[in-house]
């Protein structure tokens, strides 16, 4: 097991290219950025109040002040981001959980399931799998392979209408509890 912390400014932000495992981020109370593998760690490199991680071979778990805002490119496993004040991702393989997201959360695809909950705003371009989504303010979303699930009030937005990339109809899939 390897751990490594970096001291970060007033407005952190984690950008990360690929990560070839697992990615579990969660906020503490510390101004720092603490990174666990347990592995051998990637190179990892600061520039101002960036953290960057161009490449990790195996599973990563990050702790990150409330107020960072984290970028990731590449998630070849799981993604789950806690706490945190905004998250950008480009494609998670696997399954996503996003929760307690202050701001935005935008994702272009998650492979396996999406569970979100406590955001301000979430934009997902493409879900494999089933969409849980519980109080969001607004939600845009492209399309869903599975159900649909929202909890509360939540202003949904389609970007391709009523048919998904493969031309189901989607209605009758989205349940509302």
């Amino acid at each position: 097991m390897t751990t490594q912390t970096f001291p970060v400014g007033q407005a952190p932000r984690v950008v990360l290219a690929d990560c070839r495992g697992d990615l579990a981020i969660e906020a503490w109370d510390e101004r720092s950025v603490e990174v666990h593998s347990d592995h051998e760690l990637p190179v990892i490199r600061q520039e101002g109040d960036a953290l960057i991680i161009e490449y990790a071979t195996h599973s990563l778990r990050l702790r990150v002040p409330a107020d960072a805002e984290i970028s990731a490119e590449r998630v070849r496993g799981d993604a789950t981001i806690q706490g945190v004040r905004a998250a950008t991702l480009g494609a998670v393989d696997g399954d996503c959980v996003l929760q307690a997201i202050a701001g935005d959360a935008r994702l272009h695809s998650v492979g396996g399931d999406l569970e979100a909950r406590d955001i301000g705003a979430l934009e997902i371009e493409d879900i494999g799998g089933e969409g849980v989504i519980d109080t969001v303010q607004s939600v845009t979303v492209g399309s869903i392979g599975g159900d649909e699930r929202s909890h509360g009030d939540q202003r949904w937005q389609r970007r391709r209408g009523p048919h998904d990339q493969r031309g189901a109809q989607r209605s009758g899939q989205r349940h509302r509890r």
